[in-house]
């Protein structure tokens, strides 16, 4: 349901806050989804853009989690707002990194 007269900030940050909320809950897509909209709302929403990041790492979505915080870290570069941004890119290269053993273990 649209609320009326509420700024488009203010809805990309329940958006963002109630993806937050999905992803403590392990609900990925919806966390996903919420993460979307937020963006839809404030595209510089780099806490929504991490948290989107987070559930697509957990969806196996690697290329799209990397994106993400991939522009999570050029958006925060010299401000240190998410400092966990670059935690996250480490787990999300440990599953590439895995994902690709396995694809070259079943080529051999």
């Amino acid at each position: 349901r649209r609320v009326e007269n509420v700024s488009s900030d203010m809805v990309g940050a329940l958006h963002a806050n109630r993806g937050f909320t999905r992803l403590k809950l392990s609900k990925w897509v919806e966390a996903e989804e919420d993460c979307s909209s937020a963006l839809v709302s404030n595209h510089g929403n780099v806490k929504a853009m991490y948290r989107r990041a987070m559930a697509r790492l957990e969806l196996g979505k690697l290329e799209e989690a990397l994106h993400d915080v991939e522009e999570v870290i050029r958006e925060t570069s010299g401000k240190n707002i998410i400092p966990e941004a670059a935690e996250l890119r480490k787990r999300i290269n440990e599953q590439f990194d895995i994902k690709q053993r396995g694809t070259s273990h079943c080529s051999s």
